[in-house]
């Protein structure tokens, strides 16, 4: 029987997790959630269930649902992940794998967390809650990204590196072996980080210097 899921989410960020799911197959997409649309449109063949105050409703007539939070910005993904906690206090997140994705089975991934096309996970890496890894990013041995970070497409990370929590290493950025990157921080597009990321910090250039400090809440796509 296919698990029922609802998608959290109805931009280009979320095609993209509906893609990887549907190409993974055994899941039915029941709906997909969204503040900003009203219930009866529909987003990638699917139909909209609106705001997530609508969701206790939708679950008593559908029944069951784990959940897919599909927002590319860490601070919302994880405030969407905690507001759907508000109306589904017993929500699971599900954790997506692209196919062709690969990941060690050596490797630890923590509910939510979403692996997309290409990308590479190391064996003894261990990715927390609702993090992200886009597509072509390469998370090598022993690394440890902490809950709701993320890796930008074709972002590349070296064994034994530190992500802190909600902070995001961006499109096509380097960071060598056994550096750490502090929570809330941003690595810029492109940057090759030689050293130790502070956190709170947005993080740029080659080699990678900090420009700025940066609010935990602040928008950086």
């Amino acid at each position: 029987m296919a698990t029922r899921l609802v998608v959290v989410g109805t931009s280009g960020h979320a095609g993209v997790a509906v893609d990887a799911i549907e190409r993974i197959g055994g899941f039915e997409v029941a709906g997909l959630v969204d503040s900003f649309r009203a219930p009866g449109e529909s987003a990638f063949g699917y139909p909209v269930i609106g705001p997530e105050d609508r969701l206790p409703a939708f679950l008593r007539e559908r029944g069951g649902c784990e959940f897919v939070v599909a927002i590319g910005d860490n601070f919302q993904r994880r405030r969407m992940a905690a507001r759907l906690r508000e109306f589904v206090p017993k929500a699971k997140l599900r954790t997506i794998v692209h196919p062709a994705a690969c990941v060690s089975p050596r490797a630890a991934l923590d509910d939510g967390v979403l692996v997309l096309a290409g990308a590479i996970v190391g064996a003894g890496a261990r990715v927390g809650e609702g993090v992200l890894l886009n597509t072509a990013s390469s998370l090598d041995h022993d690394c440890e990204m902490a809950a709701w970070s993320s890796l930008g497409p074709r972002a590349t990370v070296g064994g034994n590196v530190r992500i802190g929590e909600c902070s995001a290493v961006g499109i096509g950025a380097t960071i060598l072996q056994g550096r750490t990157v502090g929570a809330y921080a941003v690595v810029g597009a492109g940057a090759v980080v030689l050293g130790h990321v502070e956190e709170r910090s947005v993080t740029f250039g080659v080699p990678a210097r900090m420009i700025r400090a940066r609010r935990e809440d602040e928008q950086y796509l």
